[in-house]
């Protein structure tokens, strides 16, 4: 009997395989907003105290909630469009400030890379909203079936510790918040094994091209679903003017069930690459390591930054620090990428006088990629706000800051500002030292922008400040430079110190202004950033 059953099997089969059984599924016509309130956490669910036994509050926990979206269709079948309406629509749910967007290819560029000895990821650009979003672009390089097994690792720990990247803290010193994850990708089977099985939601916007694929997601998904991808497919392939039908899409929660999508542009491109929320790609990526001296330093040396006022840099001091800087080019060693005959006139053109930028790139023969590409692949505007900026625009924030009779210092490791009476003394600890930071972008302040001799300065008692100027075009192509200053102390101090330390150190800065105003802001500043803190 067993050699029968054996024969049978090998028996060649008549009309071609058998075909799999479709799967039981169900399509559910109001699927939108079940989608959108899964994203929409009510308040008393974010920040709801833990309790113990005895009804005490508990503090010191953790209470992040995390979820992930894949993002799936082919190229041009609207998954930015897509993403920026979503966006959009947690932002008018949560709060503009209470939510942070983050967006690249490099997704280690945003959270840091992961560090065995401290179990945690040290660098990044994760900041203190509550609410962050995380799209990683072209995410198969990534969590795609190709990686390689370090890589696979490095996204489980992701995955493992998401609930621990979040710096926002209530009341009770717990961690509270929201992580979402976007995964931009062209097709969902692509992705490895681990992937397709840790998910929230999936978006689908096209059928696929591979054959076996497109056969499979016929068999998981019901008749109506694969009907409104066959007329998003099709329409794409018939280059149809009216672009609207790209709005369409399918989602599907899990567990066989899938409904229709429908979104509505918006105004504000959150997903533009070097937009503003663009994080440039790092070396995080292919696994950098972290030496014994910056790791003792990342363990011993953390530094409280409470932001004292954020405004307008003056358009005036930003056009005569870029003539400076004409004249006197920052001497950058060979590694330099900045050459003042090639970058400087299109940085001029670009953050003075506003000019689009594909006139620039004509007048100029150069590309619009070449123009606002990240540092790492050659943008001129990035080149020279990372290079050259920074020394180009020291001289002027004396005046942009009088009352604190600030003078220019050079010397590599030294401080780039001390006051007067810093100057006069010679001795660390006595007066203010100052520090300058140039960005393309609010970054959070981190231990390493802080001088070794501002280290020592703050290490015996010192009062120091630190300079962040965002150098960047708004969304009407207009220069829009910011400038935020923030006081700089030791993190371990307990939290009546810090604060009187700021204070202390605010009356240093601005005693020339009304008690009242300076009471205000130092209040309004504490409440906001107490529970901030950078690692």
């Amino acid at each position: 009997m067993p050699k029968l059953k054996y024969w049978r099997n090998k028996l060649p089969q008549i009309g071609g395989p058998r075909r799999k059984k479709k799967a039981d599924s169900l399509w559910i016509e109001d699927a939108q907003e079940e989608f959108e309130n899964a994203f929409d956490l009510p308040a008393e669910m974010l920040f709801m105290p833990e309790l113990d036994n005895d009804g005490n509050i508990l503090t010191g926990r953790t209470r992040v909630f995390d979820k992930t979206l894949i993002n799936c269709g082919k190229k041009a079948s609207g998954k930015s469009e897509g993403i920026n309406s979503w966006i959009q629509k947690r932002i008018n749910f949560y709060g503009e400030e209470n939510v942070g967007i983050h967006v690249g290819y490099d997704l280690f560029a945003i959270l840091g890379d992961w560090n065995d000895q401290l179990g945690t990821f040290v660098g990044g650009v994760i900041g203190n909203e509550y609410v962050q979003i995380i799209v990683i672009e072209d995410a198969l390089t990534l969590i795609g079936k190709d990686v390689s097994k370090d890589l696979k690792n490095k996204m489980t720990k992701v995955f493992q510790n998401a609930r621990h990247l979040l710096r926002y803290s209530d009341e009770n010193d717990n961690a509270v918040g929201l992580v979402i994850f976007v995964f931009n990708v062209q097709d969902y089977y692509l992705l490895h094994d681990s992937m397709r099985r840790d998910w929230d939601f999936v978006i689908r916007r096209t059928i696929p091209k591979n054959p076996y694929h497109s056969n499979r997601l016929k068999r998981e998904m019901p008749a109506q679903g694969i009907k409104l991808l066959t007329f998003v497919t099709d329409s794409m392939r018939m280059n149809i003017m009216d672009q609207s039908y790209k709005s369409n899409s399918v989602v599907d929660f899990g567990a066989g069930r899938y409904g229709p999508l429908k979104y509505e542009r918006v105004a504000i491109n959150f997903t533009q690459k070097n937009g503003d929320y663009w994080v440039a790609p790092g070396t995080a990526i292919s696994g950098t390591t972290i030496t014994s001296t910056e790791l003792r330093k990342t363990i011993t040396s953390k530094y409280e930054f409470l932001k004292i006022k954020e405004e307008p840099f003056p358009m005036q001091l930003l056009e005569r620090t870029m003539m400076y800087g004409r004249d006197n080019p920052f001497p950058s060693g060979t590694r330099s990428k900045y050459r003042p005959e090639k970058h400087w006139q299109i940085a001029y053109d670009y953050l003075i006088k506003g000019s689009a930028t594909g006139m620039i790139a004509e007048d100029l023969g150069v590309t619009d990629q070449m123009i606002g590409n990240g540092y790492a692949q050659g943008g001129y505007i990035a080149i020279v706000v990372q290079e050259q900026m920074g020394y180009w625009i020291e001289p002027f924030i004396p005046e942009y800051d009088p009352s604190i009779g600030w003078q220019v210092v050079t010397g590599q490791g030294q401080s780039d500002l001390k006051n007067e009476e810093a100057m006069a003394s010679g001795i660390l600890g006595i007066g203010l030292h100052g520090e300058i930071k140039t960005r393309r972008r609010k970054e959070t302040p981190a231990d390493s922008w802080v001088s070794t001799e501002m280290s020592d300065h703050i290490a015996v008692g010192g009062k120091a400040l630190l300079y962040q100027i965002i150098i960047r075009r708004n969304r009407m192509q207009q220069p829009d430079p910011m400038i935020l200053t923030y006081a700089v102390s030791p993190i371990n101090l307990e939290k009546s110190d810090q604060e009187q330390s700021a204070n202390i150190l605010l009356q240093t800065v601005v005693e020339e202004q009304s008690t009242n105003i300076l009471t205000q802001t130092l209040s309004e500043e504490v409440e906001e950033e107490e529970d901030y803190f950078v690692l």
